[in-house]
């Protein structure tokens, strides 16, 4: 569910991948899956720390043949929009590999509300350790024309980004984006944020 949309209040992830192949080398139990983050979830703050999801593993990955865009729809002024993917034959998204259990996952399909928000196709994810594997793909379903996004929200990105190792170059095109910022409200959202996922999770 895009963070800062509708009751309740909710980060977007960008777009999620699950796995539906083990890479060779990767050693997962039988039901383990797989996502692939662009958005806030790429920050360990958000997904461990503020949805007290914990995955098995993480990495670098990149898929190749879309781009990242800002199109997502959220809350006028506050939260314009949020990260999405769409086709773009030359480009690529940096992004996380996560390997998650059943339970981990079926907590993060609700905290997203997939059918309802985003719709999975399937693609091709390059991890840096689990090398290539066809995944499926959140892609955001409110959409808008492109917009900025608030400077809370792109931050999360950078961070995560940086965390992970992203190329330094894709963390220059997500710190070159053009952003919005109202001090009081931003100040309220990214506070009132943990306490709705708290909610919602229960």
């Amino acid at each position: 569910m895009p963070e800062g949309d509708t009751l309740p209040l909710l980060s977007a992830v960008g777009a999620w991948v699950y796995l539906s192949t083990m890479s060779v080398g990767a050693e997962p139990s039988t039901d383990s899956c797989w996502y692939f983050a662009y958005g806030a979830n790429t920050n360990p703050s958000v997904l461990q720390g503020r949805r007290k999801i914990q995955p098995e593993s993480a990495e670098h990955a990149t898929l190749d043949g879309f781009r990242l865009t800002f199109n997502l729809r959220g809350i006028p002024l506050v939260e314009p929009v949020f990260a999405n993917i769409e086709p773009a034959p030359d480009a690529q998204v940096h992004g996380v590999l996560y390997r998650l259990k059943p339970e981990a996952q079926a907590r993060l399909d609700m905290l997203e509300g997939e059918g309802k928000y985003y719709r999975s196709v399937d693609v091709d994810v390059t991890g840096d350790d689990s090398g290539v594997v066809r995944a499926k793909a959140y892609f955001g379903l409110k959409t808008r024309s492109a917009g900025r996004p608030s400077r809370r929200y792109l931050e999360l990105l950078i961070d995560g980004g940086q965390h992970h190792g992203f190329p330094a170059e894709y963390l220059e095109f997500l710190a070159k984006q053009p952003t919005r910022h109202v001090p009081v409200l931003s100040w309220a959202l990214a506070r009132l944020l943990p306490v709705l996922d708290r909610i919602r999770g229960l």
